[in-house]
C-alpha cells in the first residue's frame, strides 16, 4: 500500500513538472508573466529556473532563482545555478560572487558532498577561464582539505594543466 502511495506521489510531481515545463515553454510570453505561476516554495522556483535555463531564457531563469533565494536564502543550489548562468554570460565577477555564496551556505543547505565537488569544479572552471592561477591554487588547497581523496584527484586531473604534483602530493602552480 505504501509503495502505491509513493508511486502516485511521484506521478503527481512528474505531472506538475511537465505542466510547468509546458506552460513555460509555450504559455509564458514575457518576463512579467513568470509571476503568474506564483509558486510557494523555493524548490519550485529552482525547478522553474532550471526549466527556463534549459530553454535558454537566462534572464527569466535568474529571476526564478532570485525568487527561490527570497524564500530560502540558504539555497546553495540556487546560488550555484546563478553562478552557472553568469559564467555562461561571460560575467566572471558575478559568477564568482554567486559561487562563493553557494560555498558559504553549503553546510546549511542540506546538499550532499557530491554537490561540494561540483562547487569546486565550477569555481575552478571560472577561475581557469580568467587565468587566475593564484586563486586556483588557493581553491585547490581548500579542495584538498574538504573533499575526499577520490574527488580531489578528479579536480586535480581536470585542471592538471595549471598544476604539478610532486611525489609527496604537494601541489605547485605552473
Amino acid at each position: 500500500m505504501k509503495l502505491s502511495v509513493l508511486g502516485s506521489s511521484n506521478k503527481i510531481i512528474d505531472l506538475n513538472e511537465r505542466r510547468l515545463y509546458r506552460d513555460l515553454s509555450f504559455g509564458v510570453s514575457n518576463q512579467e508573466d513568470i509571476n503568474v505561476h506564483s509558486l510557494h516554495f523555493d524548490k519550485a522556483y529552482i525547478l522553474q529556473g532550471e526549466i527556463l535555463l534549459s530553454l535558454g531564457r537566462y534572464n527569466e531563469a535568474i529571476k526564478a532563482f532570485n525568487l527561490a533565494l527570497e524564500i530560502n536564502p540558504m539555497s546553495s543550489s540556487a546560488y550555484s545555478s546563478l553562478a552557472f548562468i553568469y559564467d555562461m554570460k561571460n560575467s566572471s565577477k558575478e559568477a564568482l560572487f554567486f559561487n562563493q555564496k553557494a560555498f558559504e551556505v553549503f553546510e546549511h543547505s542540506g546538499e550532499d558532498r557530491v554537490f561540494l565537488l561540483s562547487l569546486y569544479d565550477q569555481k575552478m572552471s571560472i577561475l581557469s577561464k580568467e587565468n587566475m592561477v593564484e586563486e586556483m591554487k588557493k581553491t585547490i588547497f581548500s579542495a584538498q582539505q574538504n573533499l575526499s581523496q577520490v574527488d580531489f584527484d578528479y579536480i586535480v586531473d581536470c585542471y592538471k594543466d595549471y598544476f604539478s604534483i610532486d611525489s609527496s602530493r604537494k601541489l605547485y602552480a605552473i
